[in-house]
């Protein structure tokens, strides 16, 4: 049953990568720990490595959005997400 299956997602830009020093696989091992307390089963890891986030010109989530349409998941997992808004 999709719904007890999660797709992980990860992705660092080279630039953040030397900034924050969160890996890709750090990401990854966090998320898969995540995943085991709620109970998922990881259905496949997404990583877009070395691509910005500006954008969703990046193959790894268009991959994601294209199994996301076929309910191949129930739940799509990322390390965070970080606001592109500025405080006024």
């Amino acid at each position: 049953m999709p719904n007890d299956r999660a797709a992980i997602y990860i992705r660092v830009s080279t630039e953040e990568q030397s900034k924050e020093g969160c890996s890709l696989e750090a990401q990854e091992e966090e998320l898969r720990e995540y995943a085991a307390t709620k109970g998922y089963t990881v259905f496949d890891v997404y990583c877009d490595g070395g691509y910005s986030g500006k954008d969703f010109n990046r193959p790894a989530i268009q991959r994601l959005f294209r199994d996301m349409v076929q309910d191949k998941f129930g739940a799509i997992l990322v390390w965070r997400l970080r606001s592109s808004f500025k405080k006024q």
